[in-house]
């Protein structure tokens, strides 16, 4: 009985200690100090791209437009969108256009509220801006003056 005790007491000593020596074959090793995670950065400007334009004196059946250059300082893909501008004058509307190149509004209408294909990184983008008065505007209007916001939202698109 004793034999038995012994070797019972032999064999399991035998597991316990190749368990710990398995786990006396182990290593690790730090990642070095100058490895650095760094969000990315996110900016938008907007900018006529000559001087502001002049929509002022418009007649019944004229329009004008101007350029508008969107610029996006930072990292990843992006993308924007203009928001519909509103003039309070019956009549009188802003719509938006493609550009042909960055100097030329081209005759295909951009949707406001909808957003661009995604953009490169550090990019530019360009619109139209077209304030139109419409033939059948009212003469009461003559002279007046109306504020026009035009909003631009921008956001980064995924790169994966």
């Amino acid at each position: 009985m004793r034999f038995r005790l012994t070797v019972g007491l032999a064999v399991a000593l035998l597991f316990v200690g190749s368990a710990t020596a398995y786990a006396a074959w182990s290593d690790s090793a730090a990642v070095a100090s100058q490895t650095r995670l760094t969000a990315g950065s996110f900016g938008v400007a907007a900018t006529w791209t000559a001087t502001p334009p002049d929509f002022a004196t418009l007649y019944p059946g004229q329009y004008k437009s101007a350029i508008v250059r969107v610029t996006h300082s930072g990292d990843g893909r992006w993308q924007y969108q203009v928001g519909a501008a509103t003039t309070g004058v019956a009549g009188l509307t802003v719509s938006y256009r493609s550009v042909t190149g960055t100097t030329t509004c081209s005759a295909t209408a951009l949707a406001a509220a909808t957003w661009s294909a995604a953009q490169a990184p550090a990019t530019s983008a360009y619109f139209c801006v077209v304030a139109e008065l419409a033939p059948t505007a009212a003469s009461g209007i003559q002279g007046s003056s109306v504020p026009v916001t035009i909003t631009i939202t921008a956001q980064n698109q995924p790169t994966s």
